[in-house]
């Protein structure tokens, strides 16, 4: 009697003090779509390529499985009804958690643009007009006998069919002599007469079978597109107010009310209140409606007010219903201003303050992560949320599913499941390294700091803020990118990258590049005995007497003369003697003329230690 009594008088004290108009509905609101150019695809095309990426054998079992439905899943009007067949026959492929994360896909549309894709083959094919068309090595039948026929006896002028990638080949068929792509839409009759025929031909071994779906009748209405951020900026002007509730009024009265009264509001439940009281249907609008404004009024915080603010959403959101936490939480995240003013009357427990204490000091300890920070973990992997969407979230729980699936089939329980995601199964062979720059073991080519070719350049670090166009390198006269290859002179394979590096040096790119020589330290080994020692002392010697870009260019003369054969003393002499005119064994001797390294150690002391 208590809650009745001042429900009752907030009513009473609404109606006599709040001149607020009956008939006033909720503020609009403004509500964004994004769509794509194209229609929307039907879900059936999308759950069978998704069934493909995940095993060519579902989408085949998937397209028979529907291509026997009686009557047809397209003759189906309910959408809902089309939307829980395709389900059930795919779960018959899937488990119940490789289920789950299809519908998340479907609800992304990840694979419209493939479907669509087909699509525009379909019509650049020029394809006849009728429902289901075949494609027979380049003769395009809308007939079964017609079909029957050209396959049974091939001609012997047949085209030779652009087969791609993305095309689903029947298992088995692949590569053979006879291709046949049949253009159609899965879920109708005519598709399902075409399939029948063509799989037994598949079965048989006379063709290959392709499937490229064309849908015909395309949807008016377009793609709905999820997953992206949108940034809506409004123009500040002055617009013409004109009140539409009254014309609007009947039309929408039904689906705003129900919409409405299912939401609670600052603890009131109207749908419920109206039950009780019928009579009092006018007031409970307008109490409900100065609630709504009151709510929505973007009141001024104090600064204390902001000590807790995120505990008290943090405390709201936990003690929260568990069928309601996901919901409160997005409606926090999405509308915090305006949930502030009622996040601040919340009293936060001590135990969610000390819950919350020893988080952050074990996030902060293990993880890296700071009380301001916002990170996602998937099975233990960190991922950057500035970096990933819910397509790439999409990816990572399929492949991670996919493992966890393979490991449950073989007997392995969720306890040692955890111990083995756990590891590390990355190849060592792609481990990162790093290489010292300031190692006297490297040679280098070209000098952007000091060089006078460079001297046109800026070598102020402000350039660095300058925008230029994407993937460019700025020119800035500083060494600040360098390029260092450790190559083995005598292998032939080593002469397409330096003439790479060699282009970047002669059309000045901003990198400098340097080169250290995998040779052996043994000191009784002279350029006279070893051809990688000789390249070393060649490569040596042109530097000094002339410079570093010289010196690349009579090494990649000498790789280009060997002609892909590994490199001889003999060669590394004749350049030399074409190219100086001086005598190869002075330099490539242990004369006092030579210029090796006094201490070749140090090379393979630079290349261990990198």
């Amino acid at each position: 009697m208590k809650l009745l009594g001042s429900i009752l008088i907030a009513l009473f004290l609404l109606k006599t003090m709040c001149n607020v108009d009956a008939k006033k509905k909720k503020t609009k609101s403004v509500t964004t779509l994004l769509e794509a150019k194209w229609g929307a695809t039907p879900l059936v095309l999308e759950t069978a390529e998704y069934l493909a990426d995940e095993n060519p054998n579902f989408f085949w079992d998937f397209v028979s499985s529907i291509s026997s439905l009686n009557p047809p899943l397209k003759t189906i009007d309910n959408d809902k009804s089309q939307y829980e067949t395709i389900l059930s026959h795919a779960s018959r492929l899937l488990t119940p958690l490789q289920l789950s994360v299809l519908k998340l896909g479907l609800s992304l549309h990840i694979y419209s643009p493939k479907v669509q894709m087909f699509k525009q083959i379909a019509e650049e094919r020029n394809l006849p007009q009728c429902s289901c068309a075949a494609d027979v090595s380049g003769k395009l039948t809308c007939d079964l006998e017609e079909l029957d026929r050209l396959i049974e006896k091939p001609q012997e002028d047949k085209k030779q069919m652009d087969l791609y990638q993305v095309d689903n080949h029947y298992p088995g068929s692949a590569n053979r002599s006879l291709a046949v792509v049949l253009y159609g839409e899965l879920g109708t009759d005519e598709f399902a007469k075409f399939h029948i025929l063509l799989r037994t031909k598949a079965i048989e071994g006379k063709i290959d079978y392709v499937i490229r779906h064309y849908v015909q009748d395309e949807s008016k209405k377009k793609l709905r597109l999820s997953g992206y951020g949108v940034e809506l900026q409004m123009k500040s002007t002055e617009y013409k107010s004109q009140d539409d509730t009254e014309v609007h009024q009947e039309q929408n009265s039904d689906e705003s009310s129900q919409e409405e009264e299912e939401m609670e509001l600052e603890g009131f439940d109207f749908a419920k209140l109206k039950k009780i009281f019928p009579d009092q249907k006018k007031n409970l609008d307008r109490f409900r409606q100065f609630l709504e404004e009151s709510s929505n009024e973007l009141a001024p915080l104090k600064v204390w007010q902001f000590q807790e603010l995120s505990l008290q959403a943090a405390e709201r959101i936990m003690t929260a219903p568990k069928e309601e936490t996901l919901k409160i939480m997005t409606n926090i995240a999405q509308n915090f201003p305006i949930q502030a003013k009622g996040l601040v009357k919340t009293v936060v427990k001590s135990e969610l303050k000390n819950e919350m204490k020893f988080n952050s000091e074990i996030f902060a300890s293990n993880l890296n992560v700071q009380p301001s920070d916002t990170a996602l973990f998937i099975n233990g992997m960190f991922y950057e949320i500035d970096m990933i969407d819910i397509y790439g979230i999409l990816d990572v729980l399929r492949q991670e599913l996919r493992i966890m699936e393979g490991l449950h089939k073989i007997g392995i329980g969720s306890k040692r499941m955890s111990k083995l995601l756990a590891l590390d199964f990355s190849d060592d062979r792609t481990q990162e390294f790093a290489i010292d720059i300031r190692d006297s073991a490297i040679s280098w080519i070209n000098d952007i700091e000091h060089e006078s070719k460079y001297s046109r350049w800026s070598s102020s670090l402000m350039e660095l803020l300058r925008p230029t166009f994407p993937g460019m390198i700025r020119q800035i006269r500083r060494n600040l990118y360098n390029l260092v290859l450790v190559i083995d002179p005598l292998d032939p394979s080593a002469a397409p990258v330096l003439k790479l590096i060699e282009s970047f040096v002669i059309h000045s790119a901003p990198i400098r590049v340097g080169i250290v020589f995998n040779v052996t330290d043994s000191r009784s080994v002279s350029g006279l005995d070893d051809p990688g020692v000789a390249m070393q002392c060649a490569f040596n010697y042109a530097t000094q007497a002339k410079d570093g870009k010289s010196a690349l260019s009579l090494v990649r003369t000498i790789l280009r003369k060997a002609e892909g054969r590994k490199v001889t003393v003999k060669d590394v002499k004749e350049a030399i003697r074409d190219e100086f005119g001086e005598d190869p064994n002075d330099i490539l001797g242990t004369t006092e003329l030579s210029r090796m390294p006094k201490d070749r150690s140090r090379l393979q002391n630079y290349m261990e230690f990198s």
